[in-house]
């Protein structure tokens, strides 16, 4: 899993050399700087010879990260963000999140067995369970509540054990 914040985790920062940039949102700093040089990310705030970035350009750098694990290429990420404002990366990224929403899967739900239970209509043996388990379709908690992984997928079977 990527431990990585996502623009929307990142709220605020002070300013940030390169070096510190480039670690707080999980890229090199040559990255940074060729990100910088195709004009994906505005100059520095600049004290002497030393350049000091700030929450816009943490942001920014996390929206361009994001496209380009999403498959988008840098000269289309460049056009994406042609003529925007520093601070519209955070709205494009919500745009791009709000048009994605309806493809993307639903977050992994934590119940315990009775909620299970309950929505099934049915008491569930634990061989069951062991059985979900070994699909991957739910993880078993060390309190012993479970992760439905895919809460759909897990609905859409209780939906059918209610049906006979």
């Amino acid at each position: 899993m990527d431990a990585r914040p996502t623009a929307s985790q990142e709220v605020g920062a002070a300013e940030l050399t390169v070096d510190q940039l480039a670690a707080r949102v999980g890229l090199t700093v040559r990255n940074v700087r060729a990100y910088a040089a195709r004009g994906l990310l505005p100059p520095p705030r600049m004290r002497g010879r030393t350049g000091f970035y700030g929450p816009d350009h943490i942001g920014r750098l996390l929206l361009v990260r994001e496209m380009l694990s999403e498959g988008f290429t840098l000269t289309q990420i460049e056009q994406s963000l042609a003529g925007a404002q520093v601070d519209a990366g955070a709205a494009v990224l919500a745009l791009r999140a709000a048009l994605m929403a309806p493809w993307l899967p639903e977050p992994p739900e934590i119940v315990d067995v009775g909620t299970l239970t309950a929505r099934s209509g049915h008491p569930f043996a634990p061989d069951a369970l062991a059985e979900l388990q070994t699909m991957g379709v739910i993880e078993e908690l060390q309190d012993g509540r479970l992760r439905l992984l895919d809460p759909a997928l897990i609905a859409a079977g209780l939906q059918v054990m209610r049906l006979g």
